[in-house]
C-alpha cells in the first residue's frame, strides 16, 4: 500500500521555527528529507535538532548550491531509498513555515489517490490583502507570460509546495537549473510532456512580509523570465 508520505525540504539558514515545523511533520508520520544547502555554521544546531526527529534524514551541501540542486539531491536520495510500492511520490515544501502541516498532508493524500503520473501544485490566492505587493504582481506577470509562451495557465508558478508522482521524478532530476529557475523549468517540462498538472488550493501564508524567503525579486525573476524565453526555442 502506498501510504508513506515523504516530504523534501531544502533549507538555507532557516529560523528556529523550522525545528518545530519538522517535528510536527514527523509526528504526523511523515518521512522527512531535509537538505542543508550550505547554511552558515551558526545554524548547525537547527539541523542537529532536526536530526533527532523520527523518520528524518538530513543531507548537507558544504557550500550553497541553490534550491534546484537541493531538490535534485533530495530526489536522488528518495529514489535510492523508497520504492513505488510504499510511496506514491514525494512532496516538496519550503523551510519558512508558509506551507501549513494540513496542506502538506492534504497534498500527500491527493498524491496517493492519483491513477496516473501527475504534478500537484499547492496554489495560493494572490488576491488576498496579506499578499505582499511584489509577490502578487510578480506571480501574476509570470502566470501571464507562461500562458502566453506555453499555452497553459498556472495560477501559482512559484509555489514550493508540490506533489510529484514517483514515475516522473527521475526525469525531473535531469531538468536544467540549479536555483529558483529550476522550478519553472519543471513546469515547462511537465507541459511539454503533457504531464497532468493539478492545482490544489492551499492557505495563503506570508510570515513577516515573507522576510525568511531567499528569493531575490529582481535577480531571480529576471532569471525565471530568461529561462522561459530560452526554453521556448528548445525542443
Amino acid at each position: 500500500m502506498k501510504d508513506k508520505i515523504v516530504v523534501l525540504i531544502p533549507a538555507l539558514n532557516p529560523g528556529d521555527e523550522f525545528i518545530k515545523y519538522s517535528k510536527e511533520l514527523t509526528d504526523n508520520n511523515v518521512h522527512l528529507i531535509v537538505i542543508d544547502d550550505g547554511s552558515s555554521k551558526e545554524y548547525k544546531y537547527i539541523f542537529d535538532e532536526i536530526k533527532k526527529c523520527k523518520n528524518t534524514t538530513v543531507l548537507t551541501h558544504t557550500t550553497n548550491k541553490g534550491k534546484g540542486r537541493g531538490l535534485k539531491t533530495g530526489f536522488d536520495y528518495y529514489l535510492n531509498n523508497f520504492n513505488s510500492n510504499e510511496t506514491a511520490g514525494i512532496i516538496t515544501a519550503d523551510s519558512d513555515g508558509q506551507h501549513t502541516i494540513k496542506d502538506v498532508l492534504d497534498i500527500g493524500r491527493e498524491l496517493s489517490k492519483l491513477d496516473k503520473p501527475s504534478l500537484i501544485l499547492g496554489t495560493r490566492d494572490f488576491n488576498l490583502k496579506q499578499v505582499p505587493f511584489k509577490s502578487r504582481n510578480g506571480n501574476k506577470i509570470t502566470t501571464f507570460v507562461f500562458k502566453l509562451l506555453y499555452g497553459k495557465k498556472i495560477n501559482d508558478t512559484q509555489t514550493g509546495l508540490r506533489g510529484i508522482s514517483y514515475d516522473i521524478i527521475k526525469d525531473f532530476i535531469s531538468i536544467e537549473g540549479e536555483r529558483f529557475e529550476y522550478e519553472i523549468n519543471m513546469l515547462i517540462d511537465a507541459v511539454r510532456k503533457k504531464i497532468p498538472i493539478i492545482e490544489h488550493k492551499i492557505e495563503t501564508v506570508y510570515i513577516n512580509n515573507n522576510s525568511e524567503s531567499h528569493f531575490r525579486p529582481f535577480k531571480d525573476s529576471f532569471k525565471i523570465y530568461k529561462v522561459m524565453f530560452k526554453q521556448l526555442f528548445k525542443k
